[in-house]
């Protein structure tokens, strides 16, 4: 039997009184009559508070997963531009030794080396000779290292092979 039924057999007993009352205001607030016995008006232009809710876990779950795979994307950016910077580093320095029978063995960058750096990457040559060279890049942003060797230059870590840029 619904409520309806059960609180009608309730208030059966009594003619008057607050039964009958009670009645017609739960037909008001459940049903969405009026006590003149009209149609109640509603307004669910809304959202309920659990759809909105939802929405929220839902955003919250959605960046959970968003912002890590972000910053991992942002340090193989980091990554690629130090292993640029290194390849073109290599390219100008043996155009310098094709000019000048020596490698580069200064400040990087410099007018004398025909070489830029990318933005927040600080290039360090080492092991200069005239039969080779080494150099380790750094990023601002990140607290990986890349480095290259070439000829009789000590190879700097994590560079392991002469000519191939390696990256810690």
């Amino acid at each position: 039997m619904s409520w309806r039924g059960r609180l009608q057999r309730s208030v059966a007993g009594s003619s008057s009184g607050p039964g009958r009352a009670t009645l017609l205001f739960l037909d008001h607030l459940l049903i969405g009559q009026t006590l003149a016995g009209g149609a109640m008006h509603t307004d669910d232009r809304g959202f309920t508070l659990i759809e909105v809710l939802i929405v929220t876990v839902i955003i919250g779950i959605l960046a959970a997963v968003a912002i890590p795979k972000f910053a991992k994307s942002k340090e193989k950016a980091h990554l690629a531009a130090m292993t640029s910077d290194l390849r073109n580093l290599a390219t100008a320095q043996e155009a310098y030794h094709y000019d000048q029978a020596t490698y580069y063995d200064g400040a990087v960058p410099s007018a004398k080396l025909a070489y830029g750096v990318s933005s927040g990457v600080s290039v360090t040559l080492s092991s200069v000779t005239g039969a080779g060279w080494a150099a380790v890049t750094k990023h601002a942003n990140t607290l990986k290292t890349c480095a290259i060797f070439m000829g009789g230059a000590a190879p700097p870590p994590p560079a392991v092979m002469e000519g191939q840029v390696r990256c810690s």
